[in-house]
């Protein structure tokens, strides 16, 4: 079941870059890509919470206008909800002279550190050459991708691909077929049995 992570918060071309960018911090913290609800309205937040179940997290602007504004929200999700635990992170318009100190702590939660993915690869290729090119596309897959820099590891035959990938842990193996020692289908071979 995906991870699902509700944002409040006034309406127009905010909200929509909120939303983007909650997404992309999410898909760091849960490691995939949650589901993302919007509302404008506290009152619809708390409604929704009731009516469709918990969330894992929820991004609640204390500015918000409406019914329900967000420190009255935070306060009715926390008596509702309070076996739940949902972290509440609370919004603070860089305009805004009101702050979160200003606030019963109590009702919101500090954001936790995006843990940082790791992606370790192994690159068997016997040509100098070749390895600087794969090196360069695979940093730039795995920034546009996973927003990281990769660990990764070189090895010019056969052999040294299988001791490598038996004695580490890769995400990835890119294995050229021709190399010397042993070629690069028996290594395969080595390696999955």
């Amino acid at each position: 079941m995906p991870v699902r992570i509700l944002v409040a918060s006034e309406s127009g071309p905010g909200l929509a870059s909120l939303q983007r960018s909650v997404t992309k911090v999410g898909g760091k913290l849960f490691r995939s890509a949650p589901t993302v609800f919007t509302t404008c309205d506290g009152r619809e937040l708390v409604q929704r919470l009731f009516m469709e179940g918990p969330v894992e997290m929820v991004f609640l602007d204390i500015k918000l206008s409406g019914s329900l504004n967000g420190v009255e929200a935070a306060a009715q999700i926390r008596q509702r909800f309070s076996s739940l635990e949902v972290p509440i992170i609370g919004l603070v318009p860089q305009s805004s002279s009101m702050g979160l100190e200003s606030v019963d702590n109590k009702l919101f939660n500090e954001l936790p550190e995006p843990q940082r993915v790791r992606i370790k690869v192994l690159i068997a290729e016997d040509s100098m050459a070749n390895q600087m090119v794969i090196k360069r596309a695979v940093r730039k897959v795995a920034r546009s991708l996973w927003g990281v820099e990769p660990d990764i590891d070189t090895v010019t035959d056969g052999a040294q691909a299988v001791n490598a990938a038996l004695s580490n842990q890769f995400d990835i193996v890119l294995m050229d077929i021709y190399m010397p020692i042993m070629s690069g289908i028996l290594a395969t071979q080595d390696i999955r049995k």
